[in-house]
């Protein structure tokens, strides 16, 4: 993009500093970018300027253009906010277990052998899932039958894994029934129930997503849930955390953490803050009604 800046008088693009920064964010933007991926783009040149010696001047001054669209991404705020507030008008996760039911209904209408039917009984298996143990879209695509995902002889199933992001062992241990009932479904692909420990063996070491060793890209699974329930999978992640700190404000930064993987405190710095507020503001109802109940009860009632 550098060759078609309309740069300042005097500035030249093979010198990266502030103002070929603010002139190359505002070119990002103007392509469809959001401000905070403008920044993101400049941080990565940044990085690159460091390996190639750049001098500490015109470092700095491409540092201040990516701060700047930093600064405007928080003030324009997350699509995700606006995403999760429209799916908790709709039911949050109440509306993706009825958004479950009706895809497996349209699979029972379906023959066993349609693409369609293939894909409906993975996306169903993908959110059920999500909902018993919100992961990112990168681990699930790289779940492997066998690996992170066992059937067990008894007939439960069980997850656990390693993220990948932040390389913590994370799991939901043995999952809902009826996450069980859905990778069934999908194991068996229409075949008998009697069948699914025999086809189980025949998957094991196989993909989640692909059904062989291969997986699939990271956008494509997170695609696959944005298809059937209108967001990408990764916002289940803040929609349970939302859940838990509604729940009880007072153990939900605890348990996030626990839930959500996190591997330091300060990835969930957000929430927590969030929790705590809630937590605070509840304590104050508290006391609130403590002090209305004492003058009731004072000498002048």
């Amino acid at each position: 993009m550098l060759p078609r800046l309309d740069l300042p008088l005097g500035v030249k693009a093979d010198s990266p500093g502030y103002f070929v920064g603010i002139t190359l964010g505002d070119a990002f933007i103007g392509t469809g970018a959001r401000p905070r991926t403008a920044s993101g783009y400049l941080d990565g040149l940044v990085s690159l300027m460091c390996a190639g010696k750049m001098d500490e001047k015109t470092l700095n001054g491409l540092r201040a253009a990516r701060d700047h669209f930093k600064a405007l991404g928080r003030a324009a705020g997350k699509l995700k906010t606006s995403r999760i507030q429209h799916l908790m008008e709709r039911g949050g996760f109440e509306y993706i277990i009825q958004t479950i039911c009706r895809l497996q209904d349209e699979i029972d209408d379906l023959p066993d052998h349609a693409a369609r039917t293939e894909k409906l009984r993975l996306a169903v298996a993908v959110l059920m899932l999500l909902v018993n143990k919100p992961a990112r879209a990168g681990d699930v695509t790289e779940w492997r039958f066998g690996h992170e995902l066992c059937r067990r002889q008894s007939g439960e199933w069980a997850l656990d894994w390693c993220q990948g992001k932040t390389n913590v062992d994370t799991g939901a241990g043995h999952l809902w029934p009826e996450t069980c009932a859905a990778l069934d479904e999908l194991v068996l692909r229409g075949r008998p129930s009697r069948l699914v420990a025999i086809e189980y063996q025949k998957l094991v070491g196989s993909n989640l997503v692909t059904g062989t060793v291969g997986a699939r890209s990271v956008k494509w699974t997170s695609e696959l849930v944005r298809d059937a329930i209108g967001i990408p999978a990764h916002d289940l992640r803040t929609l349970a955390a939302d859940y838990l700190r509604l729940h009880d404000p007072t153990t939900a930064v605890s348990v996030i953490q626990s839930h959500l993987g996190h591997g330091t405190r300060k990835a969930g710095d957000e929430y927590r803050a969030l929790a705590e507020g809630d937590a605070a503001a509840a304590a104050w109802r508290r006391i609130r009604e403590e002090i209305a109940q004492q003058a009731a009860d004072g000498p002048y009632a």
